[in-house]
């Protein structure tokens, strides 16, 4: 293992509840187990025991606001870890178990330990196979056996025997592989050399050269799989849009359908809106051309019958509504103007 920082103060510190990183996915609260040379075991709330690498710890906090945590598990059960000198050691102890390899992130997986090598561990997983990991970028270890077990995973699952990192990439050449899970430094292709310093990947016409040292996981990528699974997918994807294009005529269909029949409704409606109006419009001058008549009609009588009896009482009694003139109004009806006298 390469030299780390010095981190020797996190010794005071111990039985102490810390956060390892501020925050991300490696973030986590608990008791603070031991410290070695390599890395420290934190005791967490949920009662597991994680492994951080002080390689990659970029922030350590104490909050004194906060009670210790109580312990999850009697220190009889972890003496035997305690025990181990370095991360190496470590993973050996977790040899052909399940473990959680980081706690987030694209390059998190969980897995069975197949080997520990001098700098790198092949870990068999369900995504991806078999994966290789240089054990200098692996932030946090985890047991994972109550999350899998492992009558999952194959029995004798075949990866390569090798003593480090730099064979393993031998044996991958002129393979597929895939380097790295995710994030932007993630791509396949053939590896086509392997050097002391970089290693050479060719995809279609790109040619990647690759330094070793940042390489996290490399895996080899069974192409034929690959490809019968995406025929699967294409044909499903195929009946799925042929599905979707039915739908999509059926609805037009149906949205015509009811265009159609909103378009004939609304004539209907409308004819029956403008045939109403008409009737009212009608019945309205109708009742004002009766009622000019008839106010029309009854003030001539009345006038015609007090000039009868003015001219039979020689004007003793004047007659007090006479007609002053007769008009048209503005929706062409005649009207009656009637005075009253005083």
């Amino acid at each position: 293992m390469e030299h780390v920082q010095d981190m020797s103060f996190l010794e005071s510190m111990v039985g102490k509840t810390l956060r390892i990183y501020k925050g991300g996915p490696e973030a986590k609260d608990g008791r603070l187990l031991s410290v070695a040379d390599d890395y420290l075991m934190l005791d967490t709330p949920e009662g597991d025991i994680l492994y951080y690498s002080l390689e990659h710890i970029k922030t350590i906090c104490r909050d004194l606001g906060k009670p210790s945590l109580p312990l999850k598990h009697r220190r009889e059960l972890f003496e035997e870890y305690l025990e181990n000198s370095d991360l190496k050691e470590v993973l050996q102890s977790f040899k052909y178990g399940m473990i959680q390899v980081d706690r987030g992130g694209p390059e998190s997986r969980i897995g069975k330990l197949l080997d520990v090598g001098d700098d790198f561990i092949a870990l068999q997983t369900k995504e991806d196979g078999t994966l290789y990991y240089q054990i200098r970028h692996i932030k946090s270890i985890g047991d994972a056996s109550e999350e899998c077990e492992k009558g999952d995973f194959e029995e004798k699952p075949s990866y390569q025997h090798v003593k480090n990192f730099h064979e393993v990439l031998k044996e991958m050449l002129h393979c597929w592989v895939r380097v790295n899970r995710g994030g932007p430094e993630s791509l396949e292709g053939v590896l086509t050399e392997v050097d002391d310093d970089y290693i050479t990947v060719v995809h279609n016409k790109e040619v990647y050269r690759v330094l070793v040292f940042h390489i996290r996981n490399i895996s080899e990528v069974d192409k034929s799989k690959e490809n019968s699974d995406g025929e699967n997918k294409n044909e499903g994807s195929n009946e799925n849009k042929q599905n979707k294009n039915k739908n999509k005529n059926e609805n037009k269909n149906k949205n015509s359908n009811k265009k159609r029949k909103s378009v004939r409704q609304w004539y209907q409606r409308r004819s029956r809106k403008v045939s109403r109006v008409y009737i009212r419009k009608t019945v309205t001058r109708y009742r004002e051309k009766t009622t000019a008549r008839y106010h029309e009609k009854a003030a001539v009588q009345y006038h015609r019958k007090a000039a009868k009896s003015r001219r039979k009482h020689k004007g003793a009694i004047r007659p007090r509504v006479e007609i002053v003139k007769a008009v048209y109004n503005s929706r062409g009806m005649k009207e009656v103007r009637v005075k009253q006298r005083a």
